[in-house]
Parts: structure tokens; sequence; C-alpha cells
């Protein structure tokens, strides 16, 4: 992609279309109101584009990662298989190597963030489970988790004490993590096997939303109080490696459908629906990953290339939000 791609909404042309030097005024104007926690676009209702992002240091692969930790950053493992983990400037986008993985990164490999100044993270393939300090730039073997990681292994953070996590590896295996002791609980297993493509995302309140992948279009709610398991709406197609789910605050979730298709859909809580919304840029591969920033933007990557992307993301879905 080059420039800032043309909107396409079936009308004709508008007489104030978007141009590079309007997209950059509008990128000022949108720091400026999310001091204040309004967020342009949603005031507008309208996605839109604001320039390029900057391509990740090196080709994304099985393991790769995204994490947000508040404030400018943007956390990430590679994978691929190496051990290389980055940290990206949401203000300047550009990316800087931080301190390596205490071992390579494989298939389940993950990262969450615990708020303060612990990042955690599967390292997949195997059963090991760190911790990175922000602040000192360093990782900290922890409490290994029950068993190996695989294919879907996930992790997530749910407020309090607790990260929930899935083994994937083609089994149910579902975990807690107390973060205070560093040991691992076993809770109720998921209702079927998890394989590539399985996710978890915490909405707030009582639950925690999954996708199987393997690949299904099956999707669940976790209740955190009761330890049970909801099957909800299906997922309008089957969700396959690189898939992802990342929340946004309010009443909605967003999805990689992965598996190679360019699929990015939006899930509604309070509705049990999907909406399908404007497609990703390209299709998305092993190590695709969503996560939410804040105001109005959730970063991806696409897997299997160097490819970095920002969605801008409002309330009509034929607006094109990616760049």
């Amino acid at each position: 992609m080059s420039g800032v791609p043309e909107f396409s909404r079936g009308v004709a042309p508008d007489p104030l279309a978007f141009t590079p030097a309007r997209a950059a005024n509008l990128d000022r104007l949108d720091r400026n109101i999310s001091a204040i926690s309004i967020p342009l676009a949603r005031i507008l209702g309208q996605a839109r584009f604001t320039g390029i992002m900057a391509a990740s240091p090196a080709n994304i692969g099985a393991g790769g990662d995204l994490v947000y930790a508040g404030g400018d950053f943007i956390y990430a493992f590679q994978g691929n298989p190496t051990n290389a983990f980055w940290r990206y400037s949401i203000s300047l986008n550009t990316w800087l190597t931080m301190a390596v993985a205490p071992a390579v990164i494989g298939s389940g490999g993950d990262l969450v963030y615990a708020g303060g100044d612990f990042v955690y993270a599967f390292q997949g393939g195997t059963n090991a489970f760190w911790r990175y300090s922000i602040s000192l730039n360093t990782w900290l073997t922890m409490a290994a988790a029950p068993a190996v990681i695989g294919w879907g292994g996930d992790l997530v953070y749910a407020g309090g004490d607790f990260i929930y996590a899935f083994a994937g590896n083609a089994t149910e295996a579902f975990w807690r993590y107390s973060i205070s002791l560093n040991t691992w609980l076993t809770m109720a297993v998921a209702p079927a096997v998890i394989g590539s493509g399985g996710a978890l995302v915490y909405a707030g309140g009582d639950f925690i939303y999954a996708f199987q992948g393997n690949p299904t279009n099956v999707f669940w709610r976790y209740s955190i109080s009761l330890n049970t398991w909801l099957t909800m709406a299906a997922s309008p197609a089957g969700i396959g490696h690189g898939g992802d789910l990342a929340y946004a605050g309010g009443d909605f979730i967003y999805a990689f459908a992965g598996g190679g298709t360019n699929a990015f859909w939006r899930y509604s809580i309070s509705l049990n629906t999907w909406l399908t919304m404007a497609a990703s840029p390209a299709t998305i591969g092993a190590g695709g990953a969503l996560v939410y920033a804040g105001g109005d933007f959730i970063y991806a990557f696409r897997g299997d290339t160097n490819a970095f992307w920002r969605a801008v993301f409002g309330n009509d879905p034929s607006w094109q939000p990616w760049m």
C-alpha cells in the first residue's frame, strides 16, 4: 500500500475526500481529542485511513503475538521460530528490539499484560511460562504450565490476581494462573479440543469469550464465577491459524478468521450476533494477531510476513478501516 487509499461507499466522490495532508491533520486532531477521552472516529461514526504502519523488523510466524501494555507501547513476539521480542511506539510508528525471550518461540507462543510492570508469556511448543519486566527489560522463568502448549494456546488477563489460559495442542485444557502465588489451577475444560486459531478475550465483568479454532466456527462464553462454558452464536466461518479476538470496550469484540482468509468481523455482546466488517488488506496467516490499544485503534500482525496494520473503526461497517 502507498499513500492514503480512497474510501469506497458506492457514492460520488466527496469534495472533502481525504488526502494525506487532511489525514495528517485529522491524526493530530484525534490525538488532541483523545486527551479528553472522546475518540474522533466514534464522534463521526466513521472509520478512516491516516497513513501506513511501519512493518515489523522481520517476518512473523507461528507464535507471533501482540500485547498492549498501556501508554505508548505495544510489545510483540516474532515467533517463526526465533526469540525476538520487540516494542512498537504508537506515537513514533517505530519498532525497537528489546531483550530476547529466554528461548525460541513456537506454536502457541502468546503474550498477556497483567497491569503494572509485567507482561507474561507462553513460549509455545513447551510448558515454559515467563514474566517480562517492562522497567528492567528482563525475563524471569515462572512456574511451568501444567502441560505442553501448542497450536491454539492462549492467555488472557481477567483482572485481579488471575490469568486464564488455553493449552491448545488438540486438548480441552483450560487453566487459571495465580499471579501472587505463581501457581496453576485446572479449571472446567473447554467443551471441545482447541486447535489452530483458538483464542481467548476478556470482555469485562464475569465473562471470557473464546474461539475453538481447529478449524471450526464454534464460539463460547466462559463464566468466571460459575466456572462453566456456554456455546454462543457461531462465527460466520471457520477459524484457522492467525484467528484472534480483541475487545475494544463497550459492546463489541473484533475478530480475525485467519486460516488464509482476510475475514474481519465484529461481535455484539448484547445481541449475540456477528457482523462482517471491511476485510483486512491481505490474507491472515500463522502469527496473525489483533490488539486493542485504546481510542479507535486496533493493531494487527498479518502473519507469515512483516505486514503490520492499524484498523480505525467506527459505527459504519461499510467504511474501509484498514491501513
